[in-house]
């Protein structure tokens, strides 16, 4: 699961392509004017400076920013909160597991956290980061591209990737590199 930001004619507007499926009842606009009784996703996003409504839609995430504020700053914050309250929900059952997903629900969460966390960060340098399985407390995962015979791989894993998982879901207590 990986959050795309989609850009809108109105320069002030975001969507988030956020991969899940938000139920019919939730889907609706809110302002920043009336956060008295609002979802706690609603209330945090609300909590960054300059977000002045949001539109929950069938699959997406609309943010509308004020005129003043640039969206470097909000865009990440909003990207970091959705994405703990997806890995959140995930986590304790609360979004469903589609039909068709072959993943379980700690498979699912690996896969969110290494695709909106990890992999972003390994693509910089030209590396890749591919999701094998995950059983018994162990990720078994491959390095691609620049990592693949990086001097600095051991550091990557030791330091970044088992601690960014180790973060999010407190299951992981290895991983492994397949060659």
């Amino acid at each position: 699961m990986k959050i795309k930001v989609r850009y809108t004619p109105n320069h002030n507007t975001i969507k988030l392509m956020i991969g899940i499926i938000i139920k019919r009842d939730l889907r609706k606009q809110f302002f920043k004017s009336k956060i008295e009784g609002q979802l706690i996703l609603i209330k945090k996003l609300f909590s960054i400076s300059g977000i002045e409504n949001i539109l929950l839609g069938y699959n997406f995430i609309s943010i509308t920013k004020n005129n003043i504020n640039k969206w470097n700053g909000i865009k990440s914050k909003a990207i970091e909160i959705i994405m703990e309250h997806i890995i959140l929900g995930i986590y304790n059952g609360y979004i469903k597991k589609n039909r068709k997903d072959k993943y379980n629900n700690i498979d699912r969460l690996v896969i969110c956290v290494i695709e909106n966390k990890i992999r972003p960060l390994i693509n910089i340098d030209g590396g890749e980061l591919e999701y094998i399985k995950y059983g018994k407390g162990i990720l078994y995962i491959k390095l691609n591209g620049s990592c693949l015979n990086c001097l600095y791989k051991n550091v990557t894993l030791e330091k970044f990737i088992k601690g960014k998982m180790k973060k999010y879901i407190s299951e992981i207590k290895c991983v492994i590199i397949i060659k």
